[in-house]
């Protein structure tokens, strides 16, 4: 199980951390976002909100 988290600090930008168990202290992936808390909140609330993911051919 893959389990995405997404946080920030209010004025800040966001994070998004990705762990492969939810007992780990240590994510797989940690990622600063190039939005706002602000920002991501609005476009949450508008529905503009979109994430995807891209797994290349083995």
């Amino acid at each position: 199980m893959v389990i995405g988290t997404i946080f920030g600090h209010r004025r800040n930008h966001v994070w998004l951390c990705i762990q492969h168990d939810h007992l780990s202290t240590k994510p797989t992936l940690l990622l600063e976002l190039s939005v706002s808390t602000h920002q991501l909140v609005n476009k949450m609330q508008g529905v503009e909100l979109s994430v995807s993911t891209h797994h290349p051919p083995p």
